[in-house]
């Protein structure tokens, strides 16, 4: 072993300069290199302690690196939008509120009058006029004028002329139409119809009906009110039912109605009533 050693110091002069200045793994593969150590012997027998905690320190950097990376790419967004997701849950009917969107949106409105409409009218049974008598023919034949001459579309042309002791007209968003017998037979003129039923279309158009709503809730009332509505919960058909039938007007809503419908009246020649109806039996329910 000397004099493999001493050979080998005197071919390679620079042996002992390698091992004094490079790093551990360097010294090692040297050593193997020239047969100075046996390669079937475990590594961990070869290193000195200093290139154990070379290779540590290198392993440990590498760690560090990777979860850094992991952190700002993966793991801090997933908690970023798990904090958003409670919060938002937790203040969902306040963030509600203060966006304005306790309001039914239109296709919302639309989908509470088409259900409140057939639970009308099924509770209406017994008191709704048949589809063939004068006075349901006339409603609608009015009413479809007045759509028609508006060139309004979207709007159900669906009317419902009922008994009932108080004169009652409703006008749902979706267009459906009820009217009472009382307020026919008090009416004196036809136009006076045209003006009711064009009062209802304005203040519908005019989204009243659903800024009155909003101002009734607060902090997401609406929002639970119509998902128990839409999930058929009991009771919440009445409720519906009277938020778009009993809805009171403000007088300023109400005028400014009835001068978009005066207004309506005058500038839309149109609506000039002219019926197939005889005078005589037009006049038994409205006169002419």
């Amino acid at each position: 072993m000397k004099a493999k050693l001493s050979h080998t110091l005197s071919r390679k002069p620079s042996l002992l300069r390698v091992l004094h200045s490079t790093s551990p793994i360097n010294r090692y593969n040297y050593l193997h290199k020239y047969n100075f150590c046996s390669k079937s012997e475990p590594d961990q027998k070869q290193f000195t302690n200093e290139g154990k905690e070379l290779i540590e320190k290198k392993y440990e950097s590498e760690i560090n690196k990777k979860m850094k990376s992991l952190l700002r790419g993966e793991i801090f967004p997933i908690l970023l939008l798990t904090v958003l997701g409670v919060l938002t849950y937790t203040f969902w009917d306040q963030l509600m509120n203060l966006s304005n969107f306790q309001r039914a949106s239109d296709k919302e409105m639309k989908y509470i009058a088409r259900k409140v409409a057939t639970y009308l009218r099924y509770s209406l049974t017994a008191a709704k006029y048949d589809e063939e008598r004068i006075e349901h023919e006339i409603v609608q034949e009015v009413y479809q004028q007045i759509l028609a001459c508006l060139q309004v579309k979207g709007l159900k042309s669906e009317v419902t002329v009922y008994s009932a002791d108080d004169a009652e007209i409703y006008m749902l968003p979706n267009g459906s139409l009820f009217v009472s017998n009382t307020l026919l037979t008090s009416l004196t003129d036809v136009r006076q119809l045209i003006f009711i039923i064009l009062r209802h279309f304005e203040l519908l158009r005019l989204d009243y009906l659903s800024k009155n709503l909003s101002q009734r809730t607060k902090y997401g009332d609406f929002r639970r009110e119509y998902f128990f509505f839409k999930s058929r919960y009991t009771g919440y058909d009445i409720l519906f039912i009277n938020y778009l039938t009993k809805t009171r007007y403000t007088l300023n809503q109400v005028r400014q109605a009835d001068v978009n419908a005066v207004h309506t009246m005058k500038s839309l020649k149109c609506l000039n009533p002219d019926y197939s109806y005889s005078k005589s039996t037009y006049s038994s329910i409205l006169p002419v």
